[in-house]
């Protein structure tokens, strides 16, 4: 359902609906320059997800069913917050540049009139996630984002306040860009974060989601307690030489850890 207010509008085809309506493929939404960040009333797709608008914003459903949900943004701000999906469901919001993948989070994404400068990398697409997990495909780069984090990631010192809050955009909560910098608690609920949203991912049979994100955890946080794990379910998602070599990773990291048995197995016999 889309419920109206705050200069948002609707169009199918090429008539106008009348809100609230239910939100179909090819649907257009507009909302008009206004003094207020946000529209007076949230937009929200029938799986439970819920959408805002920001000032001067255009967006079109591209897909819309139980299973998949794809938005196109091409121009102002989008905040979502994504219902758990089922397993091997996808929301996606793509841009003039990026696209961006949740499995049941709350983030938000604006389109740039320009790149901002001193951020990497250069692009229009910037998002920002509130809660949750999210990856962000810029081209063939992939990059796994946690609650606090966005990107492009920016120098401070070299983006001005107009930079920083867009025209028409949504106002910015104030995060750390580096969370692994903050304090040892905030650091390790990202990590508890990034597993269990792996362990969901396996669950779901989503593999590559569940890879990427151990993959980051071990990464960036090597010394956590969730890295032996980490490593462990990424050896056990691998197959072939790759699963050999990931084992071979494991044992270099943990020769005496708790599946270093089934790591060597996995390697096999050394000639």
């Amino acid at each position: 359902m889309a419920e109206g207010g705050g200069g948002v509008s609707l169009l199918r085809g090429t008539g106008e609906i009348a809100l609230p309506a239910v939100l179909e493929q090819g649907d257009r939404l507009f909302r008009t320059g206004s003094t207020e960040p946000i529209a007076a009333a949230a937009l929200s797709l029938s799986t439970g997800t819920t959408l805002q608008l920001g000032s001067a914003t255009e967006a079109r459903v591209d897909l819309a069913d139980a299973m998949q949900q794809v938005l196109h943004l091409s121009k102002g701000t989008l905040e979502s917050h994504v219902a758990p999906l089922p397993a091997g469901g996808r929301f996606v919001v793509r841009t003039i540049d990026a696209e961006v993948e949740v499995h049941g989070t709350r983030f938000r994404v604006d389109v740039l009139d320009e790149p901002l400068a001193g951020c990497t990398p250069r692009a229009r697409t910037r998002v920002i996630v509130s809660e949750g997990v999210v990856v962000v495909r810029y081209g063939a780069t992939s990059t796994t984002l946690v609650a606090g984090e966005e990107l492009p990631r920016c120098h401070p010192a070299a983006i001005g306040p107009s930079a920083i809050a867009p025209s028409g955009s949504l106002p910015v909560t104030p995060h750390k860009a580096d969370p692994a910098s903050s304090t040892v608690g905030s650091a390790l609920s990202i990590q508890n974060a990034l597993y269990a949203e792996a362990m969901d991912a396996k669950k779901r049979g989503d593999r590559g989601a569940a890879r990427r994100l151990l993959e980051k955890l071990a990464a960036d946080y090597p010394t956590g307690p969730h890295a032996e794990s980490a490593l462990v379910e990424r050896m056990r998602l691998l197959d072939g030489d790759a699963a050999r070599v990931a084992a071979k990773d494991y044992l270099v990291r943990f020769p005496s850890g708790f599946a270093r048995d089934e790591a060597r197995t996995l390697i096999g016999p050394t000639p």
